[in-house]
């Protein structure tokens, strides 16, 4: 006679091999369930991993290597336009050196077959032969990686390499023939502010090659001006002889290569070049914003995945759990047989142990093949242009705790199917009572809330989070398009900018025109100056009043503005940084003609500005008096680098194109900064999980009002004897819905609205973003309204199937 552990396995495997079919559907069926979430996770992972890999890569073999600029005499003035081909002789010849290289910020005109416009561009060029670190190219930002095509040849005159923007906006691909000018030194001025094209004529060069660097993966926008046109081509010392080496530029620096990393550039500069200022740069260097930028908008475009990944998740155990339980007590339904045959609860709960093993490890392997087959879906968004290795990875962590995940998950079905559900046939007397006294129906209808109690809290939860997330989204991206609507609230305090200056010949013709353009009301030139704020660089903005105007002021969010040279407000994220608080003390140092300048500067507010050039973002900002920026003693030329303009809103459209005509080159509107753009990207993500979360609601409702309905079917039927119409049995079903729905999408809404206005509250003081969270009350209406009429639309197909059948058939088959 078999023993109990004998008879356990005789009946699992007669169970298994009866119902083999449905066992590998259902070991399938959960393996991808399951594959989803780890799939998404997996992808997450490597969206955080791939710019800081990418970003890390641009700098491998760089460590030493330097940008050095040289100045005649004994001040800076004059260096923009100063060739240091002598001291890049000398340099070159030293033991401790193993290359160098002249390159310079070029002012160029480019156009192409599909932009025959032609359009002002800074390029990068080279004097010298290319930098190269193992075989990839050196630029000012760090190493590029070429991606299509070759490098240049070193004196080819017609061949360039281009970065992808510059391929996307002039609509160009590798091989193709484009027209480059370049204007002389001569015409710097007219380079600066001029519709002029260059005098020379341009001449045909070829892309040979794309290269992409960290920058490079942040999107172009549309309407930026010379500041998004910064290094979208490589010219080789080729390209810059054809023009006899005459351009006009930002200054000519030199790329030192040190023989080892134990090489002191900067030591040997100072003891060779002792009398002079040298101007020494880390090649590669992170000083401003746009990097961060992208990394934080990877991280959050990372975190909508693991969103998902948690959402597909909770879908897969809520859904997975209910067919398994369906299968495992379908199976079972001898138990009563076993019990009289003298197989106890331990043996059927091995049984059922027995039975589940199988369907495990189908849906274990599945899942991770299924996973690791789809890993080239990541990662997403930016990351994807910068991950180094695409293609199949492993990412084992996360494939053994998916799969760890599976067995447990399974584990944990398996147990709750073993347990034996209470059925309640009424519900509790109070809420009969009041529903009764508004109709048979209602009374009814309530009454069948507690039958399949699993399926009516499963439901209940997925409305609550529909809900939520759809009311949530709504706050979110509500809140960022009315900031996008309205400039100031990211710190553009003004309609327009306009002029890039380089010298008071410059800023001085740029106020004629500017004045020569009516229906202007506020006014104001904009002052910067590289500085480091608690060793942290930091450019210092100032505006100086323009005569005839009003002034322009940036939003103020706490404190006021600086009204004296030793008074600083701060973008409140970059104060807490800092750990200062309004009226502390911060050190700053100046980069002037003498060499760096300390003061000591009080915090007396904080503020919301953005700048283009140099890149500033909100948080990060810093507003100075100007008085801090001319005073003589500093050493800083006073030279407005740009206008900003404010225009009367009557005439918006008429000054604005007034404005473009007199500075073609330059003229820029608000350009939201890189978080607000960051964030427009994944603007679609919050609506997104919304529409999933809504979707596996309506499934779980579906499935619940089914459930309860077949439940409930003796109690309709014995309502329709009682006298009860077929009208009157339907409606208890909606009854049934209403009840259940309602409840849970006001608590949903109500949750969302909550959850929407601290998130973006968050998003918002991290970003020194001056918007408010959005109530969208028109939404949380349509919400409550929507979620009953769907429920009622779920809950009348199978109201009306219950009803169809006759009473008398129904009470024969029972």
């Amino acid at each position: 006679m078999m023993n109990a552990v004998s008879a356990s396995r005789f009946i699992a495997g007669h169970l298994l091999r009866r119902h083999w079919r449905a066992t590998v559907v259902l070991g399938i069926g959960l393996g991808l369930a399951a594959a989803i979430p780890v799939t998404a996770w997996g992808v997450a992972r490597r969206t955080d991993r791939a710019f800081p890999e990418f970003r890390a890569y641009t700098l491998q073999g760089l460590d030493g290597l330097r940008a050095v600029g040289f100045c005649p005499g004994a001040t800076f003035d004059g260096c923009e336009h100063y060739d240091p081909v002598t001291e890049r002789q000398q340099i070159a010849a030293w033991p401790e050196i193993a290359a160098t290289s002249r390159s310079a910020a070029v002012i160029a005109s480019a156009s192409s077959v599909a932009r025959p416009v032609p359009g002002r561009i800074i390029a990068e060029g080279y004097y010298d032969q290319l930098l190269l670190v193992d075989g990839e190219v050196i630029t000012s930002s760090g190493r590029a990686r070429l991606v299509a095509g070759r490098l240049p040849r070193v004196d080819a005159p017609d061949e360039v390499l281009a970065n992808e923007p510059f391929l996307h906006s002039r609509h160009v691909k590798v091989g193709d023939t484009i027209a480059l000018g370049l204007y002389a030194a001569t015409e710097f001025d007219q380079a600066g502010e001029g519709a002029e094209p260059p005098s020379r004529a341009p001449r045909a060069v070829r892309v040979v090659g794309a290269i992409r660097g960290p920058s490079d993966l942040q999107s172009e926008t549309a309407d930026g001006g010379i500041y998004t046109q910064f290094a979208h081509l490589l010219l080789g010392p080729g390209v810059l002889h054809a023009f006899d080496d005459d351009a006009a530029t930002y200054g000519i620096l030199i790329g030192v290569v040190p023989r080892d990393g134990s090489v002191d550039v900067e030591a040997l500069l100072a003891e060779r070049f002792a009398t002079g200022p040298v101007d020494v740069r880390g090649l590669g260097g992170d000083e401003g914003d746009q990097l961060d930028a992208i990394g934080r908008s990877v991280h959050l475009q990372a975190n909508g995945v693991r969103a998902l990944a948690a959402t597909t998740a909770l879908a897969a155990l809520v859904f997975g759990g209910q067919a398994l339980t369906r299968q495992i007590r379908r199976e079972l339904a001898m138990r009563a047989t076993l019990s009289a045959l003298g197989i106890g609860k331990s043996d059927v709960r091995r049984v059922v142990a027995l039975r589940a093993a199988p369907v495990a490890a189908i849906a274990t392997v599945i899942c991770v093949g299924a996973a690791w087959l789809a890993s080239p879906m990541g990662p997403v968004g930016i990351a994807r242009k910068a991950e180094l290795h695409p293609g199949l990875r492993g990412d084992w962590p996360v494939l053994g705790v998916g799969a760890f995940g599976v067995v447990a998950a399974l584990g944990m079905m398996t147990v709750l199917a073993m347990r034996a559900t209470t059925v309640h046939e009424t519900a509790r007397r109070r809420w009969t009572s009041l529903a009764a006294s508004i109709s048979a129906s209602a009374c009814s209808g309530l009454a069948y809330l507690r039958r399949g109690q699993s399926a009516r809290r499963a439901a209940v939860a997925s409305c609550v989070a529909a809900a939520a997330a759809v009311v949530a989204a709504a706050v979110l991206v509500g809140s960022l398009d009315s900031l996008v609507d309205h400039p100031a609230r990211y710190g553009f305090a003004w309609d327009a900018q306009v002029g890039n200056f380089g010298s008071s010949e410059q800023a001085a013709d740029g106020l004629e025109r500017m004045k020569a353009v009516p229906h202007i009301t506020n006014a104001a030139g904009y002052f910067e100056a590289d500085a480091a704020i608690e060793g942290r660089y930091a450019p210092l903005l100032a505006f100086g009043d323009i005569d005839g105007y009003r002034p322009i002021s940036v939003p103020v969010t706490a404190g006021r503005l600086p009204q004296t040279d030793n008074e600083v407000a701060l973008g409140a994220p970059l104060a807490a940084a800092l750990h200062k608080r309004l009226g502390d003390s911060v050190e700053v140092s100046i980069r002037t003609a003498d060499g760096d300048k300390h003061v000591s500067l009080t915090i007396v507010g904080n503020v919301v500005v953005t700048a283009l050039f140099p890149a500033v973002d909100p948080k990060n900002g810093i507003v100075v008096h100007l008085s801090l920026l001319t005073m003589e003693n500093q050493g800083i030329t006073p030279v407005a680098g740009s206008l900003l303009v404010g225009i009367d809103p009557a005439f918006r459209d008429e000054t604005a194109a007034a404005l473009a005509s007199a500075f073609p080159n330059t003229y820029t509107t608000a350009v939201p900064p890189l978080d607000v753009r960051n964030l427009q990207r994944i603007a679609g993500v919050p609506a997104l999980l919304a529409a999933v979360i809504a979707l596996l609601a309506f499934a779980s409702l579906l499935h619940a009002l089914i459930v309860i309905t077949r439940s409930s079917r003796h109690d309709l039927t014995v309502l329709r004897v009682l006298g009860a119409s077929r009208r009157q049995a339907r409606a208890s079903l909606l009854w049934l819905a209403t009840a259940l729905v309602g409840p849970a999408v006001i608590a949903g809404a109500l949750i969302g609205l909550i959850g929407g206005q601290v998130g973006w509250r968050s998003i918002a003081k991290g970003r020194a973003l001056e918007q408010a969270p959005v109530i969208p009350a028109a939404w949380i209406a349509a919400v409550i309204v929507f979620g009953l009429v769907v429920a009622n639309l779920a809950a009348w197909l199978p109201a009306r199937r219950s009803t169809n059948a006759s009473p008398a058939a129904v009470l024969r088959t029972e």
